[in-house]
Formats: structure tokens, sequence, C-alpha cells
């Protein structure tokens, strides 16, 4: 909900801690610096700065439009200093959903439509604005377009003592960094996936495509579907207490919703809006054409003398594959192959296991969905902040804290069901990157059998 809306006041202790303002803003330096750093190393920025014209060049475009609006931002956030005594941090709200948008509509437009990599941009560019678009109408319903803001920032100003009117040098700076400058970049980057694929224009549409469409479009129902849910609850709970009906013995008499997706999961939204954006970095293996001859020598340059240079070649359009983590993976797996396999072919690590438009398992637009996950699941970030207001408004919240799980959506614990201990949640997890790792191994199993066995490549 907004500051438009009613809202409860809190009275209670709560059961989650303030957040740590050093914390706060020293996580908010490193998230800026370690993407700044990310792009200017691993993306076509470094070549358009070495002589370039990055005006040219989608990504770099839109990372210096990036740029221009944090600093426009924040100098329009300090308008209200005269007559509120802070700066107004709502503007970031609205812009939340509409720059990724833009974005992603730069790049489509900045590829040639012939590009067999054209459809999955445009598809990636539909899907976005799907989400921009629902995203926008749910902010406006609550009234964030009418001078409401998130109510969570109010909170965080009476802790950093930013609402008696008096000039918060701590508010002002955590404005600065964070929401004017850490979320913008975040909003960036969780992006960049699309950009990868404009990067990497020469890649078809393929099975693993369709799947991350498929995925894309069910959490955004399900995200829709949770955030009607909370809106219709709280809009008949505030109904009910204007008109003075009792709320005692009805669904809303806790004031929180328990009810349908919030019954499996305390946050279903976030946890819809995170997957999204998972799903948008997994994306498009290489096709079958890389592996005729043409397509070798158009992908890797003709008579690559080494492994090296095969990389090196790959990455003018995916330059996180020259980095260490790739080395050390495709040290690590060539000879277990080998081992495995005795008559197979090494082939270039990038072309074994790829994602965002076949950029390899891990690349650099990596950081748009680790950073978007860090910001809603890490320790005092946007979930726990939630959870410290509610659990100082709602005296059944802690009950449901212990019965109904945070993030990912699972069935409610029954009454006097011990809770998990941390062992059997380390098992869970292991059980599930095991079965993710062995699917991502018989990924590699299937693209390297229908490899055509590369004799004109000499890969020493």
């Amino acid at each position: 909900m907004t500051s438009a809306t009613a809202h409860t006041a809190m009275h209670l202790p709560g059961t989650v801690g303030q957040p740590r303002l050093e914390i706060l803003l020293g996580g908010s330096v490193v998230l800026i610096v370690s993407l700044l750093r990310l792009w200017c190393v691993h993306t076509p920025l470094t070549t358009c700065w070495s002589g370039g014209d990055c005006l040219a060049d989608g990504w770099s475009r839109q990372l210096a439009l990036t740029l221009m609006l944090v600093c426009s931002v924040w100098l329009y956030s300090l308008r209200t200093l005269g007559w509120a005594g802070h700066s107004d941090s709502s503007i970031v709200d609205r812009l939340w959903s509409i720059t990724p948008v833009i974005a992603c509509w730069d790049w489509l437009l900045s590829m040639n439509q012939q590009a067999e990599g054209w459809p999955r941009v445009l598809i990636m560019t539909l899907l976005c604005t799907a989400w921009g678009v629902r995203l926008t109408a749910n902010f406006a319903l609550k009234g964030g377009f009418s001078g409401g803001e998130d109510h969570r920032w109010s909170v965080l100003r009476d802790w950093f003592g930013a609402n008696n009117g008096r000039l918060s040098f701590s508010w002002e700076a955590f404005n600065l960094l964070f929401i004017c400058s850490a979320q913008q970049l975040i909003i960036l980057a969780f992006t960049s996936p699309a950009a990868a694929a404009m990067l990497t224009a020469d890649r078809p549409l393929n099975g693993l495509d369709f799947l991350a469409t498929i995925l894309f479009i069910l959490l955004l129902i399900g995200e829709t579907v949770a955030d009607a849910q909370m809106f219709a609850f709280q809009t008949e709970k505030y109904r009910r207490i204007k008109a003075n009906i009792p709320l005692q013995g009805t669904r809303y008499e806790a004031g929180f919703i328990q009810s349908g997706l919030w019954s499996l999961s305390r946050h279903p939204n976030y946890f819809c809006e995170v997957s999204m954006w998972w799903t948008f970095y997994v994306r498009a293996p290489p096709s079958a054409s890389h592996t005729s001859a043409e397509g070798r020598k158009a992908h890797l340059g003709a008579r690559a003398s080494s492994r090296y240079e095969v990389m090196k070649h790959d990455a003018h359009n995916c330059p996180y594959h020259g980095s260490w983590m790739v080395r050390s993976l495709s040290s690590t797996i060539m000879p277990v192959r080998q081992l495995m396999k005795p008559h197979y072919s090494p082939r270039p690590m990038p072309q074994i296991f790829t994602v965002a438009a076949g950029c390899g398992t891990i690349n650099w637009t990596l950081a748009g969905p680790l950073f978007l996950s860090v910001l809603f699941l890490a320790p005092k970030a946007s979930l726990d902040l939630t959870e410290a207001i509610s659990s100082r408004k709602y005296t059944g919240y802690a009950h449901y804290q212990r019965t109904v799980s945070k993030f990912v959506p699972w069935p409610p614990a029954r009454e006097g069901t011990p809770p998990l201990k941390v062992a059997d949640k380390l098992f869970i997890g292991w059980f599930i990157i095991g079965i993710l790792i062995t699917y991502l191994i018989d990924m590699e199993q299937v693209q390297v059998a229908s490899w055509t066995p590369m004799t004109n490549l000499s890969l020493r």
C-alpha cells in the first residue's frame, strides 16, 4: 500500500529489528561500485570509451541515460527540503516500472529486424512491457501517482529522525546512495539480459526461450493475483473500519491477509517479482546453425588456434567469458568430460553451458537478478523491513511468521509443528541444487551429442 491509502499505526515491539544505517549505506556503496566496475570491464562500454561512439551502442546509451537519470532524480527529490525538511523519495517508485520498458524498446529498435535473434528481443520486450503496464496500473490504483509514496519510506524517515522537520543527513545520504542511485542501477541490471540478447543477435529462438517465456507469464499472473488479493483485502478492511462494522469473527480481525496465495507465502508478490527476472536471465542456448562450418566461422572466427582465442572472440558479444570464472569451469569440467568419454573432443566452454542469449551460464547480466534478490532477501532488506513494520502493527503476525513460509510458497505448518532445523533446510537446499546440476549436465550432454565435430578448429 502507499501513503495515499489508509494505514494502521505501529504500537507493538515487533519481531524484526530496525535496519542499521551504516549497513544500508555501506551495502549501497558496495552495490554501486560492483555494478559500475562490472559494466566498465565486461560490457561494450569498454570499447566505446576507448574511441567509439557510446551513444551508437544500445547498452552504453542506456547506461549513460541511467546515470543522467540518477542525477536528475536526486536533484528533483531535494525540492521538498524547504517545506518538508527532507527529500522526496516517491519519484523513484514511479519510475521503477517505466524505465525497464523504455530500455527494452530502445534495444529492440536498435536491432536489425532480419537478425536471427530479433524475435527473442521482441518477446523479452513484450514481456517486460506487460510487466511494466501491470505494475504501473497497480501502483496507480494504490495512489502512487496521486501524491502517495511507499508507506515504508515514512517509517524509515521516522527511524532516521527525518520526519521532525529537521534536516537529517542520515536520510539524505540514504536517499542519494540507495533510493536514487542503487535502485536505478538495479533496475538497469535486471533488464540487462535483453541487452545481452541484442548483442548476440545471431542466435535464433529455441526451446529454452519458450520455457522461460511460459515461466515469466505464469509468475506475472501469480504476482497479479497476489497484489489483487492484498488490495481487495485492505480495501474491504478499511471500508468496514470507516463504516464502524465490527471486524471480530471475520477474516479481517487479524488486520492482515492470510488467505489465497498469502496462506502459502508471507510475500508471494515479491517471490513472483524476483523469480520473473531470473527467468529473464535464463534464455537462449546456441542454435544448431552454429554447429555448421559456416556458423562456426561466423561465430568463432576462422582458424582459431587456441581455446583462449575462441573465448576472446566470443567475448565480443559476451565479454564475461574471458573471466576467471569461465576459465576455472573450463579447466575443471573438460578433464572430467575426457575421463567420462575417451573420444570426447573439447569444445569452447561458452558453448556448453549457455544462458542469456547464448552468453554462457555465468555472464555479466547475472548481476541483475542477483542484486535484485539481495535487495529483497538480504538481512534487514526489503522483506525484513516489511516484516518489521507488520509485526509492530498486528498482534497475530508473530504466529503468522511461525507457520507460513517467508518467501517461497510452501504449505503452511500445522499448529504445534516445530519449525525446520537448519540441518533440514540445508538438506532440502542440497537436494534441489543437486537436481538443478543434474539437469544442467543433461542439457550439456544433449548439446555435445548434437555438435558436429569441430575438425576445422585446432584447440590446444
